[in-house]
């Protein structure tokens, strides 16, 4: 029966004993790194299990037709608070075991994906009732930890001016190691763990690394490869307040915010320039750390330290006087450039728009302004495609306009292109999902 079918059996959490009793580092795998006290993973010694669970799931599922499965809504609320569901992802045909948390948005789930350990929003279409009791048999594979810090460092995290970066930097190596470790302290307080991570044929201690950037007077850059470069010494401010002579950069790339690398976060943005539901600007809500950095942005560009750039290169970044009248100083992603009017297309990544701008406009400026984080992205809609598979029709991009532009927004990552700094996303404005929105009232289909 269905109504036995209850998560109970599931939350039954092994942890595996070290292979090697006198270094006590448990193989795992990273499924997600957010930040330091929360970080998601799966056992090595259990991966062969899950394996086998998914390709049951995926063999089970698979030959049956839409008839043959109870999908969401048809279940009762007491389903949806014990029993398991299986969540399948379309893209990598992939199914997952889920356990519903709340309603999103209308026609979402907020789950908590059981084998990775992490929060997701879930579109009600792709989520099953487990009808299945072999799928109950393996315990959770997905755990969530923070780093072992004691009070002071959580502190000092906290209130660090430069807290995103540092997260950034964390991910950037997370993402680019081969292999992870944890281990437990004496006590086994399984919530907070050491984690080591092999990068670059370095064991990284993730606890002390970050420690010492923050203890560290010297600056953390990421470079183009995700390493870090801690021999940029931070820029110094005299009495007066301005920033005194600092490295400058050459080879800039822009950095996005951190929270964009998370699959599936949620926060609040505001739209900008809309084209179409592939093409608009989100923007970050102003936060004490972009208010200190517009400070001391605005305090450099107004040095006698400023330097015009002669020859500005695509794909770099570089400061900008917007408005001469009002010094608006910004900076800018160089996209292109065009010879006929002599201009450079820029993307102005701390307000959410693209604008030409003459050579004699730009600046140089340190490695710190250019390489803090990014306040916009440019984006699309996620989950609709145009009606027909034609092209977007003025009137579904006016319509779009009057609904989100200038306006504030529930932000939900799904996709993010690292390469060309572009999001997938879905949007909540006023209460209403904006992509459903335009579906139920004809101006687009599903994609897929």
């Amino acid at each position: 029966m269905l109504s036995e079918l209850n998560l109970s059996c599931l939350f039954q959490e092994t942890i595996p004993e070290s292979p090697n009793p006198d270094d006590q580092k448990i193989p795992c795998v990273i499924t997600k790194y957010l930040n330091y006290n929360e970080i998601f993973v799966q056992f090595k010694k259990y991966r062969d299990s899950f394996a086998q669970l998914s390709s049951d799931m995926h063999a089970y599922y698979c030959v049956k037709s839409w008839n043959e499965m109870v999908f969401i809504e048809k279940a009762s609320n007491e389903q949806l608070i014990k029993n398991l569901f299986i969540y399948h992802d379309h893209h990598y045909d992939l199914y997952l075991r889920a356990k519903i948390l709340d309603l999103f948005a209308g026609r979402k789930y907020r789950v908590l994906f059981l084998d990775l350990g992490y929060e997701y929003i879930a579109d009600k279409n792709d989520l099953i009732l487990n009808d299945n009791p072999e799928f109950l048999k393996l315990p959770i594979q997905g755990f969530q930890f923070g780093l072992r810090l004691d009070d002071a460092d959580y502190q000092m995290i906290e209130h660090h001016p430069e807290k995103s970066e540092f997260n950034l930097a964390v991910q950037k190596i997370v993402l680019s190691s081969s292999d992870f470790w944890i281990s437990f302290s004496k006590n086994m307080d399984q919530c907070k763990v050491n984690v080591f991570c092999k990068h670059h044929d370095q064991i990284i201690d993730l606890a002390k690394f970050i420690k010492s950037k923050i203890n560290s007077k010297t600056e953390m850059v990421v470079t183009k490869n995700g390493a870090t470069n801690s021999n940029v010494k931070s820029s110094e401010k005299g009495i007066d307040g301005h920033l005194s002579e600092s490295i400058i950069s050459s080879s800039s790339i822009m950095i996005v915010h951190p929270l964009l690398w998370e699959s599936y976060a949620q926060f609040v943005m505001k739209v900008k320039q809309v084209t179409s539901p592939n093409d608009f600007y989100l923007k970050f809500i102003a936060d004490p750390d972009y208010q200190k950095f517009k400070a001391k942005l605005q305090s450099y560009m107004t040095s006698n330290s400023i330097q015009r750039i002669s020859a500005p290169k695509i794909g770099h970044v570089y400061g900008a006087i917007a408005d001469h009248h009002r010094n608006k100083y910004i900076r800018v992603f160089i996209l292109s450039f065009d010879d006929k009017t002599n201009e450079y297309n820029c993307f102005e990544m701390d307000k959410g728009m693209d604008a030409f701008y003459k050579s004699t406009h730009l600046y140089k400026i340190p490695e710190d302004l250019a390489t803090f984080p990014a306040r916009s992205v440019r984006a699309s809609l996620y989950g609709v495609v145009p009606k027909n598979n034609e092209e977007w029709n003025m009137e579904t991009t006016m319509e779009l306009q009057q609904k989100i532009c200038e306006q504030k927004a529930e932000v939900i990552t799904m996709e993010f292109n690292h390469e060309k700094h572009f999001l997938k996303c879905s949007l909540i404005v006023d209460d209403i999902n904006v992509g459903d929105y335009l579906i139920e009232n004809g101006y687009a289909d599903i994609d897929g």
